[in-house]
């Protein structure tokens, strides 16, 4: 497969059913020369470059044997990276069926892949929005407001409004001024935050000043596409116009000084890698158990936080490598979110700085381990710093590996002479300093162990037990997956 051969750039192949030009145009201002594209058209049926003219033929062009033709036209140039830039195709098949699209892809290119619907949620949720205005392009009927509406309530959010743009119905003709000037007048008090659809709706260079008019977060179709973690990991788009899809809520503290979270580690050489993960989190922040939710890694397993989208801790089945993030306390807020670490550990390995741009992030330690050993990155906000653990096994806080904290005095000699389920669930939730697994009350919110996991990888297999409440014996269940 051809590669780019010019430094610094990005070649995104964009796949659309769609004949106006959007992506091609504002890719290239938005990455201030790091992006290039190659677009190829999905054609329908009759195989003609004609738009789609019905919900159906949107459908239709969505399935393999439309969408891989125009894959491979753009497999035999230089590409990267594939973009799907159809807002009303997602609206027409719905979230599930995007990301299998999406999954699909990837899995038949080599590439990774993202889409412009499900690019908008990971933006949402990043934002922590829970009340969302989606704005259409003026050409868009009723019915895709109404489908669009639909799509985003069903991944968990409050739509106060779905309607078309009034403006010109010729893409050509729409100026920014204009759009701004529509949109601030028919924003919902409601909404946290705007949507505006319509990959061929060239509307994100307006984003900066109708931010500016109504306070709130605007995200646009071709702008969080070309944000998507498959494009941006590791080629840094700079334009200050994307920075709102990156920033992560923030919320209070636990406690002063309390270690939170707990992973402990057992490698030697020859024998299989065993971690014990413990996770404290804010107990009204949703997440989903350990599995396969990320389309453009599909060998990679891990609880999902559904609020910023990455993780805490992902293993890849492949390679028998896991990755964990615990947060430190130096900095407690930052862009982009921690969770993206893990993620960008088991896909580059000790690479993984060429993937996320830390300097800005919340202070953290991330672990990484393998097959081969296990380091630790700690960064505190000034400096990143690297340890390569002995073998053996060792208890990492976010105090750092085997600190001087009561939790570790009390628990590091209990876990190296017991089995690690039997400590585990043998404590209760406590707001003690020195517990395994805690409890406390912050701000009206409640911040508790919310999981816990055992993971084993070795003998050609990994193997995940876990529990939203693994202080209580037989809560535990176990799935286990083959290593390619």
């Amino acid at each position: 497969m051809a590669t780019s051969t010019r430094a610094g750039v990005i070649r995104i192949g964009v796949l659309t059913p769609h004949t106006t030009p959007g992506p091609e145009v504002e890719f290239a201002a938005m990455g201030g020369g790091r992006i290039a594209t190659r677009v190829a058209h999905v054609a329908g049926r009759t195989g003609g470059a004609g738009d789609p003219a019905t919900s159906s033929d949107l459908r239709t062009r969505t399935t393999p044997a439309y969408l891989d033709r125009a894959a491979q036209r753009l497999l035999a140039d230089a590409t990267d990276v594939i973009a799907y830039a159809s807002t009303t195709s997602a609206y027409v098949i719905g979230f599930d069926a995007e990301l299998a699209m999406v999954a699909r892809l990837a899995e038949s290119t080599g590439l990774a892949v993202a889409a412009t619907c499900s690019s908008a949620v990971r933006a949402l949720r990043v934002l922590g929005v829970e009340r969302v205005a989606l704005i259409g392009a003026p050409w868009f009927a009723p019915e895709y407001n109404e489908l669009g509406a639909a799509y985003f309530a069903g991944q968990g959010f409050h739509v106060v409004s779905s309607q078309s743009a009034e403006l010109s119905r010729r893409p050509d003709d729409i100026t920014l001024g204009a759009v701004r000037d529509w949109t601030s007048r028919h924003v919902d008090d409601a909404a946290e935050a705007v949507f505006i659809g319509g990959n061929g709706f060239r509307a994100a260079g307006a984003v900066d000043a109708l931010e500016a008019t109504i306070g709130r977060p605007v995200l646009t179709s071709n702008q969080v596409l070309a944000l998507a973690p498959p494009h941006a990991r590791g080629r840094r788009v700079q334009d200050r116009r994307l920075r709102p899809a990156l920033r992560a809520p923030t919320r209070p503290e636990p406690v002063g000084s309390d270690p939170v979270c707990t992973v402990v580690v057992r490698w030697t050489t020859g024998d299989p890698l065993r971690i014990l993960a413990i996770r404290d989190e804010f107990v009204s922040r949703a997440f989903d158990p350990p599995g396969a939710w990320w389309p453009e890694q599909p060998s990679v397993i891990g609880g999902r936080d559904r609020l910023a989208g990455g993780s805490w801790c992902v293993s890849d089945r492949r390679t028998g490598v896991t990755a964990l993030v615990l947060n430190r306390r130096e900095r407690r807020t930052g862009t982009p979110t921690r969770g993206l670490l893990p993620l960008a550990g088991v896909r580059a390995g000790e690479s993984w700085p060429e993937l996320v741009d830390h300097r800005q992030m919340a202070s953290f330690n991330l672990a990484l381990a393998g097959p081969d050993g296990v380091t630790v990155w700690t960064w505190d906000a000034a400096d990143l710093r690297r340890t390569r653990l002995t073998p053996g096994q060792h208890m990492i806080t976010s105090d750092g590996i085997d600190a001087d904290n009561p939790k570790t005095a009390r628990f590091a000699p209990l876990l190296e002479t017991r089995p690690w389920y039997d400590v585990v669930t043998s404590t209760t939730p406590s707001d003690d300093p020195s517990a395994l697994v805690v409890r406390h009350e912050v701000s009206g919110d409640v911040y508790a162990t919310v999981f816990g996991q055992l993971i084993t990888a070795g003998d050609g297999a990994l193997r995940i037990a876990s529990s939203a409440t693994p202080w209580i014996d037989g809560s535990w269940s176990e799935q286990s997956w083959p290593q390619d």
